[in-house]
């Protein structure tokens, strides 16, 4: 939510947000709506300044997994699901970067990831879910994977 003043000419002057969501999303807000012109107030036959509050509404597209991040000892399983930020159906899986040997981790189809047996290095992988229906809308996690206590 924007708080704002529109002058005696349309144009927008003296932005404030006025409720915070973050992200960026506060200054993605007021950098659109310093572009709005509008037909000024009148008054008596006259264009007048008026404050006014817009609210601003933001379309994310993606796929957001969940969890976000992880952590495993190697051997462990953890599911993975996609939070649609649109109305996804389905992903496809992957799990990176490269491997070799032991330290090679895997993921289902439907997101069962199962941690290497050895501990790669570095000792991450990369989660990432892919929209079946547009490539472009990925999402992904970090799995951080640790010595099992008797390794």
């Amino acid at each position: 939510m924007l708080w704002t003043i529109v002058g005696t000419d349309g144009r927008v002057r003296d932005i404030r947000v006025a409720l915070r969501l973050g992200r960026g999303l506060d200054e993605k807000a007021v950098e659109a709506v310093k572009q709005w012109k509008f037909e000024p107030a009148m008054y008596e036959g006259k264009p007048v300044a008026v404050q006014i509050n817009v609210e601003v509404n933001f379309r994310l597209y993606g796929i957001v997994v969940s969890p976000t991040l992880a952590h495993l000892v190697t051997g462990a399983k953890q599911q993975f699901s996609t939070v649609p930020v649109t109305l996804e159906s389905s992903a496809n899986w992957s799990v990176g970067p490269g491997c070799t040997g032991l330290a090679c981790s895997s993921i289902s189809p439907d997101g069962l990831y199962t941690a290497p047996l050895g501990v790669p290095n570095p000792a991450t992988a990369i989660v990432t879910a892919t929209s079946a229906t547009d490539p472009i809308k990925t999402g992904s996690a970090k799995v951080t994977i640790h010595p099992s206590p008797s390794q």
